[in-house]
């Protein structure tokens, strides 16, 4: 997992996808812009690699993607953030964090 950012916006494009082995399958479980789409779509239509599970697409939905056309494609929605369970740890990581916050600024303060 990496931030979508300039600089690894399609970290993996035509070039990596091409160095993959044709029994490869590419998951991208982290941002939809990682992945250069067109590239991907190329390199499994091509038998280039075998199969692809994306979770994470440029557009979300990913309405009309030519990858959701392919056998090869699982995808899945982008919600790993949505679960009860992790929604209720947000809220505990957040609490600790203030009180965290605040033991380290009254122990400067002493």
């Amino acid at each position: 997992h990496v931030p979508l950012l300039d600089s690894t916006r399609h970290i993996i494009g035509a070039e990596q996808l091409a160095r993959m082995k044709p029994d490869a399958c590419l998951i991208n479980t982290a941002r939809g812009g990682l992945v250069d789409e067109a590239a991907l779509n190329e390199a499994l239509r091509s038998g280039e690699i075998a199969g692809a599970g994306i979770d994470a697409f440029v557009t979300e939905p990913p309405i009309g993607s030519p990858l959701l056309e392919l056998e090869q494609v699982i995808a899945a929605p982008h919600v790993a953030g949505s679960s009860m369970d992790s929604i209720n740890n947000m809220g505990v990581f957040s609490a600790r964090n203030v009180v965290k916050g605040f033991a380290e600024l009254e122990e400067k303060q002493a």
